[in-house]
């Protein structure tokens, strides 16, 4: 694959899945703590 379609397609669904992809790292991280909750010392 060509760095220019490459980089073309980033900068095109950057602006999309920018926001979404962080909401989903947010969620992601949330989860990893609620399952840790029960594994931490009370």
């Amino acid at each position: 694959m060509q760095a220019s379609t490459r980089s073309g397609i980033t900068d095109s669904h950057a602006s999309r899945l920018g926001p979404a992809v962080a909401l989903i790292r947010a969620a992601y991280a949330e989860a990893l703590t609620v399952e840790n909750w029960p594994k931490s010392p009370a």
